[in-house]
Order: structure tokens, then C-alpha cells, then sequence
């Protein structure tokens, strides 16, 4: 029976993961690190109101056998790139790196397709977390790199909404390391890679599929 922390549970993925996570007999304690408090019906979560920028008040608490980091915001919510590097590099390598020192063994962490050291600041700010996870030496690390997201959002974006409906219409013809690809299968690929303790290394979105079906 193992014990999960979660990061990033209120987002697209980390909603569906929770669940998962509840639902799956090989977990017994689930940890959820949020900013606000949520409701939650199983007496397997175990919930913590944390300010992610003294995220160390907390360190103690960050412990337990795998750690799940799905945090993510996009430019447009950040409001500017350096909150969205603060997100997406920061908050990400400062709670892995707690979680390290405690002793958690797996991390694992969402990444997105096609990154690369780039001049592109979103590109380039998810190579250096990338780099950042493989660095702290856990002794697994999943990274993990979904192609365009199905899901119910909490908010609407307009031209993802579109793009995905073409890549639906146009999914007999998309290759597998591009197709849209649904929240819970991103999900169950993440817990599928802690559970079957395959070789740590970056999964993508064509793995994802394949283990989330």
C-alpha cells in the first residue's frame, strides 16, 4: 500500500488522477496540496491548504512513496512570463526537491510535446524543468509529455476547444505521438508507469495512448 502526493490536484489531469488515485487499491494515503480548500469524499485523502511560495512551511508533509507534480498555467493566467517560469519551473523543481530530500523515491511530472531547449519561452521553461527533475536524482522519475488535452476545463479556451475538434475529425489520420489524447488517459498512464515500475525516462504522447487505454 503506498502513500501518493499530488501537486497540482484541481487542474484538468490532476482532477482525473485524484480520482484514479482513490479508486486504485494499491494506494492508501493520498496527500493533495492545494491553494484552496476542496471537498473530498474518501477517507484516503489527506488534504493541505499550502501558499506555494512558502511551500517549505509544509516540508515535512511532503512525504510518502511517489510524488505526482501536475501543476501548469499558461501566460494568459500567469500575466506575464516570469509568474508563468514561477509556476512551471519554480514551483515544480522546489516542491520535487523537497520531496527528494524526504526521501520520496518516484516523481512523476507533466511535461508537454514537442520540448526542446528553444528561444521559445514556453518550450524552453519546460526543457529546463525537464532537465531540473532528471538532476534531482530520484531513483524513478517519469516525465511525461500529453499532446493536446480532452477534457472538462474549468475554463474555456476558445481556439483549443477548435483545434481539438479537428484533430477528432482528423484523428484516423494523425499520428499517434500527435493525436489529442483525454485527461484520464494521461492519468492512468501516470500511475500505470509508478505501479509497473518501469524505467525512468520522458513517456510520450504515443506511450501515453498505449498505457492509458
Amino acid at each position: 500500500m503506498k502513500t501518493a502526493i499530488v501537486f497540482g490536484s484541481t487542474g484538468l489531469i490532476g482532477k482525473e488522477l485524484v480520482q484514479q488515485l482513490v479508486e486504485h487499491r494499491s494506494f492508501e494515503i493520498i496527500k493533495v496540496f492545494n491553494r484552496k480548500e476542496q471537498t473530498y469524499n474518501s477517507p484516503k485523502i489527506q488534504q493541505f491548504i499550502a501558499d506555494f511560495d512558502k511551500i517549505e512551511n509544509l516540508k515535512s508533509e511532503i512525504s510518502g512513496d511517489v510524488i505526482f507534480i501536475c501543476l501548469g498555467t499558461t501566460i494568459k493566467k500567469a500575466g506575464s512570463v516570469k509568474n508563468f517560469r514561477r509556476v512551471d519551473l519554480e514551483y515544480v523543481l522546489k516542491i520535487a526537491r523537497i520531496a527528494k530530500e524526504n526521501g520520496v523515491k518516484a516523481v512523476s511530472v507533466i511535461s508537454s510535446m514537442g520540448v526542446r531547449q528553444s528561444k521559445n519561452y514556453y518550450r524552453n521553461t519546460k526543457f529546463e524543468m525537464e532537465k531540473g527533475i532528471k538532476d534531482l536524482n530520484f531513483t524513478k522519475f517519469y516525465i511525461v509529455r500529453p499532446s493536446l488535452l480532452l477534457g472538462k476545463r474549468n475554463e474555456v479556451r476558445l481556439l483549443e476547444k477548435m483545434y481539438a475538434g479537428l484533430m477528432i475529425a482528423l484523428r484516423f489520420i494523425i499520428p499517434e505521438k500527435w493525436k489529442a489524447i483525454k485527461d484520464k488517459q494521461v492519468a492512468k498512464s501516470m500511475i500505470y508507469l509508478v505501479i509497473n515500475d518501469l524505467p525512468s525516462g520522458i513517456y510520450e504522447n504515443d506511450k501515453l495512448l498505449k498505457m492509458g487505454n
